[in-house]
């Protein structure tokens, strides 16, 4: 399945913000993080080699990785050039080997979403028709494949909200409804959800990449415009228009979200966050690039990549208390970034990839390695 997947114009006209200063959305600052460099007295890695290696490029890349009852699962696949990555793949945590979990028929595993206590993928880009689109379950161990978001080209995220679950999806061209449909039984059946546009005259943007849960609302982010269910439909909440941009060219324009201590944070390659969905801010890391964040306990962690002048990437993880004020917990030279972190108690496994044409070789990898605080 092919189509138009450009990155949206927002994020490619993206501002290039560094550390040595601040930088402003409309009236707000910006926080700025310094990273620590490599400790080379820090234990080294260890590199695993996913089932995926033998896939062409981009398709290697670990776009995620979650832990989920006692194994590491591992997202892949190229869905802007339709190269699938065939099944769902494993590592179990105890005996360190690689297991099969299915058959995925997407050109992307993008994202897994744990939901009350289940592993869900959304179908980034099912190999089927365009009439509906797809979830993968996983059950007693496999993921099962559930054909049945109407007109849903592509699936992006998916949540629960309100005993429904909902599904952030990409349409085609010709499609004019809100991109995100719903299901009160389950999961069993979806239908498209209702929304208000803004004006007379507006249109839809054909997709909706991320749906937030900020306290007790539900947002849906439809280009640069933010949309709030009321219970029945979308309503129009904010316009992050000029505002929002992109700091690394993810395919699916937010790479993660979290909520925390009050705010939503997520990621176009640089860290946003919101209280008020009307006051859009964000936080610099030091002339990096941002791929991944994460609650674990009480903590915020933010995983970002710095380049270094031989070519290399300073790998960092940081983590905040408050959400405002960040400290690097572990930092690792390597030739590509990583792009998705998953932890285990202070077991650390870093996903590596990236869109450009260097260190192919390296796409693909975990490095494992231990976070000493």
């Amino acid at each position: 399945m092919s189509g138009n997947k450009l990155i949206p114009m927002i994020l490619i006209l993206s501002i290039l913000l560094s550390g040595c200063g601040t930088a402003s959305t409309e009236q707000n600052e910006a926080a700025s993080v310094l990273l620590s460099e490599a400790d080379t007295n820090e234990p080294e890695y260890e590199i695993i080699s996913t089932p995926y290696g033998n896939l062409a490029n981009n398709a290697k890349n670990v776009w995620d990785l979650c832990i989920f009852d006692g194994s590491l699962y591992i997202g892949a696949g190229d869905y802007d050039v339709n190269i699938s990555p065939a099944n769902a793949y494993r590592y179990d945590l105890t005996d360190e080997r690689f297991y099969t979990c299915g058959a995925i028929p997407d050109e992307q595993i993008d994202r897994f979403c744990v939901i009350k206590g289940s592993l869900y993928i959304p179908g980034c880009d099912p190999t089927g028709d365009w009439s509906k689109g797809n979830y993968y379950l996983l059950e007693n161990g496999v993921f099962k494949t559930y054909r049945n978001i109407p007109y849903a080209v592509h699936c992006f995220d998916i949540t629960e909200y309100d005993g429904k679950l909902f599904a952030a999806t990409g349409l085609t061209e010709a499609n004019e409804s809100f991109p995100v449909s719903v299901s009160t039984d389950g999961g069993i059946s979806f239908v498209s959800v209702k929304a208000e546009r803004k004006s007379e005259n507006h249109t839809f943007n054909r997709r909706v990449y991320k749906l937030f849960k900020h306290e007790d609302e539900l947002y849906a982010l439809n280009g640069s415009d933010l949309y709030r269910y009321d219970g029945d439909c979308f309503v129009f909440e904010a316009s992050w228009q000029n505002r929002l941009v992109g700091g690394y060219p993810f395919y699916t324009q937010i790479a993660e979200s979290a909520y925390f201590n009050g705010r939503t944070y997520f990621t176009t390659g640089y860290l946003f966050h919101f209280e008020d969905a009307k006051n859009l801010q964000y936080t610099v890391f030091e002339n990096a690039i941002v791929t991944d964040l994460a609650v674990y306990g009480e903590r915020l962690y933010v995983l970002c990549a710095k380049p270094l002048d031989n070519g290399n990437y300073l790998i960092c993880l940081t983590v905040s208390d408050d959400g405002s004020n960040f400290k690097t917990i572990k930092a690792i030279e390597y030739g590509l970034p990583a792009l998705s972190f998953a932890l285990n108690d202070n077991e650390l496994y870093l996903g590596i990839g990236d869109v450009g044409q260097s260190n192919i070789e390296l796409k693909g990898n975990i490095l494992k390695t231990e976070v000493l605080e």
